[in-house]
């Protein structure tokens, strides 16, 4: 389906999970099955935003940093990742003031729609390598 190997994702997500969590909250193949009989990205984004993400949000309690890493986007570029910072520092700025400093590193953070339907994206979770050559 559009290059994506869902073995190899899932392998990375739930490896990522095992290290930063624990093994016995790694995410089964079920949530992917669909994908038999319809392989397309518009159904795999279906099941990133109402399976996947949410699953997610639930085991690492919305710290978007942890999920983040295990989708590996701190490894794709920005428009490649599925989580995305809410603000920008310059936004932050003109909000609080330059003067204000975030308490305990709070941060607001929002899904990439946009992401859920590229399929670099999610070949990112296991080979960040080739998105520069898929960019190239």
């Amino acid at each position: 389906m559009e290059g994506i190997n869902l073995g190899l994702m899932l392998e990375a997500i739930n490896t990522r999970i095992e290290l930063l969590y624990d093994r016995e909250h790694t995410i089964g193949h079920s949530h992917f099955m669909p994908l038999n009989d319809e392989p397309t990205i518009t159904l795999l984004a279906e099941i990133f935003e109402s399976q996947v993400l949410p699953l997610l949000e639930e085991y690492f309690f919305e710290d978007w940093d942890l999920i983040g890493q295990v989708l590996g986007d701190n490894l794709k570029p920005l428009g490649m990742r599925f989580i995305q910072k809410k603000f920008t520092s310059k936004k932050i700025a003109a909000l609080m003031g330059e003067e204000w400093e975030a308490q305990n590193s709070i941060q607001a953070y929002k899904r990439n729609t946009a992401a859920l339907i590229e399929p670099k994206a999610y070949i990112g979770i296991y080979d960040s390598s080739a998105l520069t050559e898929l960019d190239a």
